[in-house]
């Protein structure tokens, strides 16, 4: 095995593994941001009322939507691995850039060894 096929299956097991490990800290941040968000929103929404009472009632009506839209969105890796949609994304997000490079690596490489055989016969 070559140096550079060496360097193709590290990286394509490297890319396997950071792959779902990226999509999981991206959806888990993104549900924090607006989690974040509609703690601001409830805030400025309790604001707005004078009566003490009703300011809190409001505030933990809304914190508790939040709360809720907040352990919905988020994730963890076998709530990745048992939901079915998710489970097809990761194989085309891992599977398809690795199939796409070694694809083109072999065309690259073949195209370069093909050109230098005809110059070697002159």
């Amino acid at each position: 095995m070559s140096g550079w096929q060496r360097l193709g299956i590290v990286l394509s097991v490297l890319w396997a593994l950071a792959g779902p490990l990226w999509l999981l800290i991206d959806t888990n941040t993104r549900a924090d941001q607006e989690f974040q968000r509609c703690l601001r929103l409830a805030t400025s929404i309790s604001d707005d009322y004078e009566d003490a009472a009703k300011r809190e009632q409001a505030y933990n009506r809304m914190s508790d939507r939040c709360q809720h839209t907040f352990l919905v969105s988020t994730t963890s890796l076998p709530q990745m691995f048992a939901d079915e949609d998710t489970k097809k994304f990761l194989a085309l997000m891992i599977g398809g850039p690795i199939a796409a490079l070694w694809l083109l690596g072999w065309i690259v490489i073949g195209t370069c060894r093909w050109i230098s055989r005809g110059f070697r016969r002159a």
